[in-house]
């Protein structure tokens, strides 16, 4: 049986957020997972397994491997012994996207990604250890209000992603501060967005402010990335919304009005889209 491991960790996290999960394989009876559409950081904590795929075929995964895939990538983990055990956290690309860190791990992965590569790096014990006991940290939210539990996951997620980055930029011995043409320019997009996304829905407006095509912009981006300008600003827009259904009073209308939409009927539109529900079913979601 294979098993589509980003379906069954959405489904162990129920918050849109991320989840954890230290498990064996051969307990959930997969002969194989599906790894694809999303944020996964997986270190093995035992055992070995053989991966299929893209610049990994003939590839095979042993203990203390750290292994790092975006959502353009598409891998299958096979083979997996008895005493395969790995420690995988997910994250949701709308939350992956708001978070401090992830330029900062999208440079070594871009580095990878060009030279045609998987992002796959053995760990010293103590380095894995590390990682492993952060991962394990994602179990500690389930019993604090929402608004902790978000600030709680942000600082523990960017922590995790630079334990990730370290690893990397010491293993390939690179300076993190040297960064190639494309990724200055996704710096500065980022920072752009995380400053104007409440107000500038467009991607013109990026591209004119980095004095770029819109065209050149939306291929940076993707490349970098796998995904798009918009898929990078909904996250951002998505992410506030949630938080303000979670955590605030506010009204529908005066969310949208906060987020940048023309209407409160543009915005319902947007999260249905997003979520897959009303704001209101949201949050009533949340409340029950």
């Amino acid at each position: 049986m294979k098993l589509d491991l980003r379906e069954w960790m959405e489904q162990r996290s129920g918050d849109g957020m991320l989840a954890y999960a230290l498990f064996r394989p051969a307990d959930l009876r997969a002969e194989a997972l599906a790894c694809n559409g999303g944020f996964f950081v997986m270190v093995v904590a035992d055992g070995t397994a053989a991966l299929s795929g893209p610049r990994c075929e003939g590839t095979l995964l042993r203990r203390d491997d750290l292994l790092v895939l975006t959502p353009s990538m598409e891998v299958e983990l096979r083979g997996v012994d008895d005493d395969f055990l790995l420690s995988c956290v997910y994250f949701f690309p709308d939350f992956f996207d708001t978070l401090s860190a992830a330029p900062q791990l999208y440079d070594p992965l871009a580095k990878f990604v060009a030279a045609g590569i998987l992002p796959l790096h053995r760990l010293d014990a103590e380095a894995s250890r590390s990682m492993q006991t952060a991962a394990s940290l994602f179990c500690l939210h389930a019993g604090t209000s929402p608004l902790h539990r978000e600030g709680m996951l942000r600082h523990l997620s960017c922590f995790y992603l630079m334990l990730a980055v370290e690893a990397f930029c010491r293993n390939r011995g690179q300076d993190a501060a040297q960064v190639s043409h494309p990724m200055e320019i996704y710096r500065h997009f980022r920072k752009l967005l995380h400053r104007h996304y409440r107000t500038e829905h467009g991607i013109a407006f990026y591209a004119g402010q980095l004095c770029i095509s819109t065209t050149y912009l939306s291929r940076v981006v993707k490349q970098l990335t796998g995904r798009t300008v918009h898929s990078h600003l909904a996250g951002l827009l998505c992410a506030d919304a949630r938080k303000y259904l979670r955590a605030t009073d506010l009204n529908i209308k005066e969310i949208a009005d906060r987020l940048g939409f023309s209407s409160q009927s543009s915005f319902c539109k947007f999260f249905q889209k997003r979520m897959g529900m009303s704001p209101q079913e949201f949050r009533f979601r949340k409340e029950t």
